[in-house]
């Protein structure tokens, strides 16, 4: 488990941190990267979401495009 503590003065410069990342999301500027440390213990793991599988289809994904690009 990790733990941070913040003071109350920082609230207004968490806020806008939060409220910019959320943006970006809403943009469609997010990529998720899933891994077995950041999905572990998700309740939405092999519900809603892959989780570290998702990982290894774009890497797969990857090594087409990369095969591809060389050609025959």
């Amino acid at each position: 488990m990790v733990e941070t503590a913040f003071a109350r003065a920082q609230v207004p410069e968490l806020e806008a941190e939060l409220s910019e990342a959320i943006a970006r999301i809403q943009a469609g500027e997010f990529r998720p990267t899933p891994s077995d440390l950041a999905c572990a213990g998700c309740p939405a793991l092999d519900l809603v979401c892959a989780g570290p599988r998702l990982r290894a289809g774009a890497d797969r994904a990857a090594a087409s495009s990369s095969l591809a690009a060389v050609g025959p």
